[in-house]
């Protein structure tokens, strides 16, 4: 059986006509079309002549409650870490179905992620890894016993850094800024969460996102986690999270390339707030919108460190 995905590859956050087409192969899937326990998805990239940075994602399944690599699994996964570059940045994402309450599906993702991580890393010591779990993921066609096999999976995002992305036959780095991931000045804004008033607001531009895409770089995860453990033991903070994008002033907001919809500041605002609530961080607490490019920190972008700086959130203190 054998599937083709067609995927976005975005150089900034404008709108880009340029594809990579994916072929989704050896999908072992049961009556419904939905993946059964044990079958890996792996998506390999046919790159055309503009796109430059596409993702390749390696796709495991799961079986109800299981979370352990099963040898063909830890195989295929062998496979794919010898072909890839030493230094690697790898993104794992853990998963889980609608059965079970939320709280064990979050430890669920959780598990099934960080076994990932400690396989990968032992693989090759020198990959840059960042796992996280992203819970259950509620299906609106499926409520069996036997669950969504689909959504029981970790999804391995091998991400390639310091490559050159072409737009109009000029070559521009998406390297991530080293001032961007300043984890000092990161706990710093986080400790000043504390005394900021009602109606101020602090920008987290260090967590960062991909262009075009509503997903953190890898290297805001950690940065996310202590952010959301924060604010986890001040429950008296309700916040607004703000999201915005960079370099697209012609339209309301920008194309997100995950969704193919135009509300990428609304998603990026979106994944903080539902990794949040994921996390133990109550609704009650907090709402989120997106501003698109309207809110500039810098404008007009000259440089890949002012587009990663307008590519960001921010919280807005709206009552404690």
């Amino acid at each position: 059986m054998c599937y083709s995905v067609l995927a976005q590859n975005p150089h900034n956050d404008l709108t880009d006509n340029a594809q990579v087409s994916h072929q989704v192969s050896g999908m072992v899937a049961d009556s419904t079309g939905a993946p059964i326990n044990g079958a890996t998805v792996r998506l390999t990239s046919n790159n055309d002549a503009v796109s430059a940075a596409p993702k390749d994602t390696l796709r495991l399944y799961y079986g109800i409650g299981i979370y352990k690599l099963s040898k063909t699994e830890m195989k295929q996964l062998a496979q794919v870490a010898d072909s890839a570059e030493n230094g690697r940045v790898i993104q794992i994402i853990g998963f889980a179905d609608y059965l079970g309450t939320e709280g064990f599906n979050k430890g669920l993702s959780n598990k099934r992620a960080e076994e990932v991580r400690k396989y990968v890393q032992s693989l090759n010591g020198t990959f840059k890894i960042y796992s996280l779990g992203k819970g259950q993921i509620l299906s609106e066609q499926l409520h069996t016993k036997t669950g969504d096999p689909a959504n029981r999976r970790v999804d391995i995002v091998f991400k390639k850094r310091n490559l050159a992305a072409v737009s109009q036959g000029i070559s521009k780095s998406l390297t991530v800024p080293v001032y961007y991931v300043n984890e000092v000045r990161f706990r710093a804004k986080i400790d000043s969460l504390s005394i900021t008033k009602v109606g101020k607001s602090i920008d987290f531009d260090e967590l960062i996102f991909d262009p075009g895409s509503h997903h953190l770089a890898p290297e805001a995860i950690p940065l996310l986690k202590e952010l959301t453990k924060y604010l986890a033991k001040h429950k008296n903070i309700n916040f607004e999270i703000r999201g915005h994008i960079c370099c697209d002033y012609q339209h309301s907001d920008g194309l997100d390339f995950d969704t193919k919809t135009l509300d990428l500041s609304v998603n990026r605002a979106k994944e903080i707030y539902e990794y949040f609530l994921a996390n133990g961080i109550s609704s009650k607490r907090m709402v989120y919108k997106g501003v698109g490019s309207a809110q500039p920190k810098i404008y007009p972008e000259r440089s890949d460190k002012d587009e990663w700086a307008n590519r960001r959130v921010e919280i807005i203190i709206i009552n404690r």
